[in-house]
């Protein structure tokens, strides 16, 4: 059982930082890899028990890497700096995990949740998300364009389009997540589809697909004949 009290007043071989030193990053508990990134405890608790808060306060390491910045403050000893330092690195694991890949062939939807479910899975609100591809269906460029209650009034289907046009793209397709965990299409989403298919085929930049993404699961429109 690791010490109470500042971390300077630890036997050295129980410190965060030499003990990664000595032993590696995965020797590592998560409260300890949290110490390191906030730097820090509060006058009565140390950085490791200030990180043990943190997991206890969110419930799981998941939780933690999609909260705010404004809800990790209200962890008693995580202050503006020290959340954004969190969000930061929790984000910089998400590009990590999903770097992108160019000329990856995104012909299927399953294909399509892999490539974007790194970046989208965990996050706490809606974003919405754009592939933009050649003919041979391999991403040239892709963005994200809008973050919230997505709807139709919400997503400029004029920006999506000009972002596709500046990158030569002939053809799109659309992802955002669904931080609920369900998997079904709301009325919102299937009225933005119907605007993008419809201003798709009018700039003749067609829509391939709308794949709605949870950490579980994913939804394809054109897997359900939604796009014909």
């Amino acid at each position: 059982m690791q010490p109470s009290g500042s971390i300077k007043q630890w036997d050295e071989q129980e410190r965060p930082r030499e003990k990664l030193l000595e032993r590696g990053v995965s020797a590592l508990t998560d409260a300890e890899v949290l110490a390191l990134l906030i730097g820090s405890g509060k006058r009565d608790k140390s950085a490791v028990e200030v990180g043990r808060d943190l997991i206890a306060h969110f419930g799981s390491l998941r939780a933690l890497a999609a909260a705010s910045v404004q809800e990790l403050t209200h962890v008693p000893g995580i202050g503006p700096a020290k959340s954004i330092t969190l969000v930061a690195a929790f984000d910089l694991a998400r590009r990590k995990q999903r770097e992108v890949q160019h000329n990856v062939k995104l012909d299927h939807p399953h294909l399509v949740a892999d490539y974007v479910r790194p970046l989208l899975a965990d996050l706490a609100h809606e974003v919405f998300y754009l592939l933009m591809l050649n003919n041979r269906q391999t991403v040239v460029a892709e963005k994200s364009l809008f973050s919230g209650g997505l709807t139709a009034s919400i997503v400029d289907i004029r920006l999506v389009f000009r972002e596709a046009l500046k990158h030569a793209a002939t053809r799109i397709i659309v992802c955002h997540n669904h931080p609920s965990g369900s998997l079904d299409p709301s009325e919102a989403d299937r009225q933005l589809t119907r605007q993008l298919l419809q201003a798709g085929r009018m700039l003749e930049i067609p829509l391939m697909d709308h794949v709605i993404i949870t950490h579980d699961g994913h939804y394809s429109f054109a897997d359900h004949g939604a796009l014909e």
